[in-house]
């Protein structure tokens, strides 16, 4: 069930979206170029820097992403191999280290998830950045 959960919203959500805006971006470009080509490239200059900066994130975050999942993958096994040996964990007194044992995964999953949302959370401000910076440029060239 949860890797259905992961993958509805790329499909349901990220795709469109991803297609729409790229959509958006190539018509707003041509609208600009058939307006005023000296202005629209000015405006244009952040977008391939900001490809760039926003691939190289991309890769950290889904390097992040996986290892996330490792550890849930980790997690669940360790719960699960738990739940069918309980009676063994029992009579073999072992309690304790199992319940440390989960403890540590559990830690360790969530500061996976932690640093893959702090990741995650760079892609908007930096979008924000390149497009403040278009308009910056794109305000003072139609000031000049």
């Amino acid at each position: 069930m949860k890797d259905t959960d992961n993958v509805e919203p790329l499909v349901g959500d990220i795709f469109p979206e991803g297609i729409l805006n790229a959509l958006i971006l190539v018509g707003v470009a041509a609208i600009l170029l058939w307006l005023n080509p000296v202005l629209a490239i000015l405006t244009l200059v952040p977008v391939p820097l900001l490809v760039l900066i926003l691939w190289l994130i991309g890769k950290r975050v889904y390097t992040a992403f996986e290892k996330e999942l490792e550890q849930l993958g980790m997690l669940t096994a360790t719960v699960q191999d738990n739940l069918s040996g309980i009676k063994e964990i029992q009579i073999f007194d072992r309690e304790r280290r199992e319940r440390e044992r989960l403890s540590n995964l559990s830690a360790s999953y969530a500061a996976e998830q932690v640093r893959a949302r702090r990741l995650d959370g760079m892609f908007q401000p930096i979008v924000l950045l390149f497009s403040g910076l278009g308009i910056s440029v794109f305000a003072s060239a139609a000031d000049g």
